[in-house]
Parts: structure tokens; C-alpha cells; sequence
């Protein structure tokens, strides 16, 4: 029973953690990139583009600027997936938690609460 519980909070907490990272880029308004952002553009996105292992020792700086540039352009249509995918899996977790008695449901509470020492 504590390994399912361990592995439901581990759950939780990931999730928690996603949430703090995907959603803050939602509330930002959304910029029309040009094709090759510049370095302020980058600053005041979300989204940072990397270019794939090795792939900086044989591209030139027009490729990589194409690269940038794909990388954004879909990270702007997979967010609102993220997003989905969250609210899905918070939505699961809160039905998941329905199912304990409220005893059980404190008893798991208190295993994600740190020990005050």
C-alpha cells in the first residue's frame, strides 16, 4: 500500500511541477514571430530554441536561425497539448483521490507534507 501511495504522490508532485512550468507561458501573450527571432524576441519568450546534438558543429547560421524558427513554430501548436495533458491528469488524480475514505485521503496528505523537525 505505501509503494501505490509513494507512486501516487510522486504522480501528483510531477504533475504539479509541469503545471508550474507549462501554464505561466500560457498567461503571456501570444508574439508573431518573424522568421528569425532576435535575441530580445527570445528574452521575452517562453521558448528558448536548442539545436539538436551536434548539429551546431555542421549548420550554418541561416539553417540555424530555420531550425530556431520550426522548433518555435510548432512549440506554439504542442503548449495548448501540454496544457490538455495536464488538466487531464489533474482532473484523473482529483477522481483518483474521490475513491479514499477521508481518513485515507489525510493519511497520503500527510506523506507529501514535510517532516518539521
Amino acid at each position: 500500500m505505501k509503494r501505490t501511495t509513494k507512486k501516487l504522490l510522486t504522480s501528483v508532485a510531477m504533475l504539479g511541477v509541469l503545471g508550474m512550468v507549462i501554464l505561466p507561458g500560457f498567461t503571456q501573450e501570444k508574439e508573431t514571430a518573424s522568421p528569425a527571432m532576435t535575441a530580445k524576441d527570445s528574452k521575452e519568450s517562453s521558448f528558448r530554441g536548442r539545436l539538436p546534438n551536434y548539429y551546431s558543429r555542421v549548420v550554418s547560421h541561416k539553417q540555424r536561425q530555420e531550425i530556431y524558427r520550426l522548433q518555435h513554430e510548432y512549440h506554439q501548436q504542442l503548449a495548448p497539448l501540454y496544457a490538455k495533458i495536464a488538466a487531464l491528469k489533474a482532473e484523473r488524480d482529483k477522481k483518483i483521490e474521490a475513491v479514499l475514505t477521508p481518513d485515507q485521503l489525510t493519511e497520503v496528505l500527510s506523506y507529501t507534507q514535510p517532516d518539521e523537525q
